[in-house]
């Protein structure tokens, strides 16, 4: 991974792209990996979202090969258009994601809560 970005809403998929980069360890240590949470400010599928500008160039960007992330990054988007607070952070929401922060090692949690 260069200076893209690769971000997955699909539990298995990050699953399996952090095993293949874990297996790299030049690779894993400089790729940071992001959790993603929030509302329609993260999610939100009519146009680009505040997290969009983060994972893909905006066409201006690209071709004046201006980075991504830094050197890039895998992001686990897990936010939904709609939610809210009271739901991400529900007791059920808590326990998940306590559960997927012991499982692998985050360098940055993105959270947006706030919405309209």
């Amino acid at each position: 991974m260069s200076a893209t970005s690769l971000f997955t809403t699909r539990r298995g998929e990050f699953r399996r792209i952090y095993g293949q980069l874990r297996r790299d360890r030049a690779l894993f240590a400089r790729t940071p990996i992001v959790f993603c949470e929030g509302d329609s400010w993260f999610a939100t599928p009519l146009a680009m979202n505040l997290l969009d500008w983060l994972v893909w160039p905006a066409p201006e960007d690209e071709t004046r090969g201006v980075p991504l992330f830094g050197a890039g990054g895998l992001f686990f988007r897990a936010e939904h258009s709609g939610d809210r607070a009271l739901q991400m952070f529900d007791a059920d929401g808590v326990r998940d994601k306590v559960d997927w922060f012991a499982a692998f090692e985050f360098d940055l949690v993105l959270l947006s809560a706030g919405g309209n």
